[in-house]
């Protein structure tokens, strides 16, 4: 993949790389190919510590940015609503879809202006 990044930004790298998978290799790739002076945004919820080459970091200059999909003071509310039972959390998972289904039925759908879905649970496992 670095190979054809680096065709890609004519050897310059990413300016800016999401890591939305919370891995640690996705972390890696991204430390690995974002050009110096550039940004990583950290969306990925990892499930345990991952491991970073800060010395890379440091040596290309790159900042990291943390982010929780949502502000921090929007989760007691968003209980309070859930608890409430006045919503029906549940109806807000539109569709659930396998893994191999990610881009047609996930990506395509949630990124068409005209479509319907709201959240689309991915199945990781079959």
């Amino acid at each position: 993949m670095q190979e054809a990044i680096l065709e890609y930004t004519q050897g310059r790298g990413i300016d800016v790389s999401v890591e939305a998978s919370g891995s640690t290799p996705g972390l890696t790739s991204c430390v690995d190919n974002t050009r110096r002076s550039g940004r990583i945004v950290q969306t990925g919820l990892h499930t345990k510590p991952a491991t970073l080459d800060a010395m890379k970091l440091s040596e290309k200059d790159i900042s990291l940015i943390g982010s929780w999909c949502y502000l921090i003071t929007d989760w007691p509310r968003i209980i309070r609503l859930a608890a409430s039972g006045k919503y029906p959390i549940e109806k807000m998972v539109t569709a659930v879809i396998d893994i191999d289904d990610v881009v047609e039925k996930g990506f395509e759908v949630l990124t068409n202006p005209n479509g319907d879905q709201m959240k689309v649970l991915v199945k990781v496992k079959k």
